[in-house]
C-alpha cells in the first residue's frame, strides 16, 4: 500500500501496526503484558500487515518488547529487507495488573468501581495494582515522538497493541473515551508537543 504523499522534511509518518490475532483475543481477555504469540490467524495477518507495508518507503521498524508484536515486526522488515526491528518499550502493552488474563465480565465482578471508570472516562482509571491510561497514553505518544525525532523526513513502522493504539489517539485528539477502533495500520503524522495530527485511520482487520 502506497503513502498517499512525499513526506515533509520536518515530518516523521509513523505507520502504526497493531499485531494479529492470538488464542487470548479469541476468548477476548486481557492481554497486557502476559507474553502470548500469534495464533495461526494472528500469523497470517502479519503476513498481510507486511505484504500491505511492503511498497512503502520504511527507514525503520520499531516493535513492542512483546513476542505477538515482535513476529509481525519481524515479517514487516523482512519484506521490506530492512535491517533487525529495533525494540522499543515504550510500545509495550498497557498493564493490566490484576486484570491480566480476565473477560471484561469478570473484571466487573471483581473491581465494579474500577471497571466502570475504566469504560466511562478511561483517561482518570487506573488498572487494579497495574498502570494508569493516562500514564500508558503518555509513554506510548512520547515514544512515538522520539521515533519521530530520530526519522524527520522519513516513514517508519512502529509495531504495538490495540490499548496503545486507541490511546495514542486519545492524547492526540485530547478525546476522553475509548471509541476510537484499533486497526492493523493507523497513518499518523506527529510533528512534535504543539503541533500532532492523526492522519487517518486504516482499514485492515483487527481483533480486540
Amino acid at each position: 500500500m502506497n503513502s498517499p504523499e512525499r513526506v515533509p522534511a520536518d515530518v516523521c509518518r509513523i505507520h502504526l501496526v497493531r499485531h494479529g490475532r492470538t488464542v487470548m483475543n479469541v476468548s477476548v481477555r486481557f492481554r497486557g503484558r502476559l507474553d502470548v504469540p500469534l495464533d495461526e490467524v494472528g500469523q497470517a495477518e502479519a503476513r498481510e500487515a507486511a505484504s500491505n507495508l511492503r511498497q512503502v518507503p520504511l527507514a525503520a521498524v520499531y516493535t513492542s518488547p512483546l513476542e505477538r508484536a515482535k513476529e509481525v515486526a519481524r515479517e514487516i522488515a523482512a519484506a521490506s529487507s530492512l535491517a533487525p526491528v529495533t525494540v522499543d518499550d515504550g510500545l509495550t502493552n498497557l498493564d493490566y495488573g490484576r486484570w491480566e488474563g480476565l473477560t471484561k465480565d469478570e473484571c466487573k465482578e471483581r473491581d465494579p468501581d474500577a471497571f466502570r471508570l475504566y469504560a466511562e472516562d478511561p483517561m482518570r482509571a487506573c488498572c487494579p495494582e497495574g498502570e494508569a491510561l493516562a500514564d500508558g497514553a503518555t509513554r506510548v505518544v512520547s515514544a512515538l515522538l522520539g521515533i519521530g525525532k530520530r526519522h524527520t523526513g522519513q516513514e517508519v513502522a512502529a509495531v504495538t497493541h490495540g490499548a496503545m493504539v486507541r490511546l495514542a489517539v486519545l492524547y492526540v485528539e485530547g478525546a476522553r473515551r475509548l471509541a476510537v477502533q484499533a486497526t492493523h495500520r493507523v497513518g499518523n503524522r506527529l510533528r512534535g508537543p504543539r503541533r500532532r495530527a492523526v492522519r487517518r485511520l486504516g482499514r485492515l482487520p483487527h481483533h480486540a
